[in-house]
């Protein structure tokens, strides 16, 4: 018979049917094997840190300068805005007249005579005077408070001009050397007319000493050898009067020589008037200039400070408009502490972030060591020069508009060493 099973030997239900089921479920991959992926990523990461390489960051003060910056262009001047010539973001040539400040001197007789001046500057330095006879003095009746200074130049102008072919001066020394060529035609007749008269005399001394000796013996009578002396001692006169009208024409040469030197000397002297009557006239026109013009520095485009309109009273030193130049550039100024300065070298990289222009919005700047100076600026810091290859703009392709005293902080990348390398290193100090 089967043999039968008694309560007695029956197992003992320990768990419920919930419990008995989770424990006789097979565990998960990630349950069984755990520990062991554990290590396995505790050692990628280990050898992960000897490859991945972290930069060392020396961070400092930084500002923005810059080379070509926009040009602030102030009153000089007191008085009604008389002519605004230029708008709002218009594009200007440098030395291009964007405003006048009114005053007593007419602004289109002013520039005419300032484009005249530029016309014959060269050649006049250059001692080319006769410059001013193609391109003659404008007249102008409406210069104001320049108007003396121009009076007087035109008075240095009509003499210049004397001094030039057919003028007063320029006849006066033809006809010196006209009188010097005629002394020296006399002298030349003089000098032989007393070549002749001295080989007369010498003849007729030879003939004196002959009846001189006949005298002696007889032959001649006494009152024919005194006459012949007579006329031995009027042409011994002759000859010193000759003489005499040479030595005065010498004197006159030599008078009329001083003359021209004179004369030669006056007509530097007035060339040399005109040339710095000609920079006095500039001097005086620039100042007036610099006083009731504003004028472009250089190329570029222009925008007002303030909203200004013409017969507005502009006060002395008023801020009026920027010329921003086509394409400014600039470069940073860092002040790095001596701390960690030994590991700043040139050439290397530098990020830049500007407290007016948030990173996370507008991105960073990047930039490059150009110059380490060896003794410190200011307050133990030492002022380093950084290039900005891509000007200001950022890493987020934005470019940023350039405001004075910029500022911001620049992070210097000295070294880049690997996790390891650095753990390693500060354990090592400790």
């Amino acid at each position: 018979m089967p043999a039968t099973i008694t309560e007695k030997e029956k197992p003992i239900q320990l768990y419920s049917e919930e419990v008995q089921e989770i424990i006789d479920a097979r565990s998960n991959w990630i349950i069984r094997n755990g520990i062991f992926c554990f290590f396995i990523i505790i050692a990628l990461i280990v050898i992960a840190s000897f490859f991945i390489r972290y930069p060392d960051i020396i961070t400092a003060p930084i500002r923005i300068v810059g080379i070509n910056t926009p040009k602030l262009l102030t009153a000089h001047a007191e008085g009604k805005l008389l002519q605004l010539r230029v708008q709002n973001d218009q594009v200007v040539d440098s030395n291009q007249v964007l405003a006048v400040i009114e005053s007593t001197t007419n602004v289109e007789e002013a520039l005419q005579l300032e484009q005249w001046i530029g016309t014959i500057e060269k050649e006049v330095l250059n001692d080319h005077l006769e410059i001013i006879q193609q391109h003659p003095v404008p007249i102008l009746t409406e210069l104001g408070q320049l108007q003396p200074a121009y009076q007087n130049f035109r008075k240095v102008v009509a003499e210049t001009l004397e001094s030039f072919n057919n003028g007063y001066y320029q006849t006066k020394k033809g006809a010196l050397l006209k009188d010097l060529l005629l002394i020296t035609e006399m002298n030349h007749s003089i000098l032989r007319q007393k070549t002749i008269l001295e080989q007369e005399d010498s003849l007729q001394r030879v003939e004196y000493k002959a009846n001189e000796s006949l005298a002696k013996e007889k032959v001649v009578a006494p009152l024919e050898l005194n006459k012949e002396k007579g006329l031995l001692l009027n042409r011994e006169q002759s000859l010193e009067q000759l003489t005499n009208t040479i030595l005065n024409n010498v004197t006159l040469d030599l008078n009329k020589k001083k003359e021209i030197l004179d004369l030669q000397k006056s007509i530097s002297d007035i060339k040399q008037s005109f040339q710095s009557g000609l920079m006095t006239l500039k001097s005086n026109l620039e100042s007036w200039k610099m006083q009731y013009l504003i004028t472009a520095p250089e190329k570029g485009k222009v925008q007002f400070v303030a909203f200004i309109q013409v017969n507005q009273l502009i006060k002395n030193g008023q801020e009026l408009l920027y010329v921003i130049p086509d394409q400014p550039s600039y470069f940073g100024e860092v002040a790095a502490p001596q701390q960690n300065f030994g590991k700043v070298k040139k050439q290397q990289q530098v990020i830049i972030t500007l407290s007016s222009y948030p990173n996370n919005e507008f991105g960073s700047i990047n930039g490059v060591i150009d110059y380490i100076p060896a003794v410190p600026y200011r307050d133990s810091a030492f002022l380093i020069r950084v290039n900005l290859p891509n000007g200001l703009t950022t890493t987020h392709h934005t470019r940023l508009s350039f405001k004075n005293n910029l500022s911001g902080e620049a992070k210097i990348i000295t070294e880049e060493r690997t996790l390891a390398e650095q753990f390693f290193a500060g354990f090592l100090n400790l």
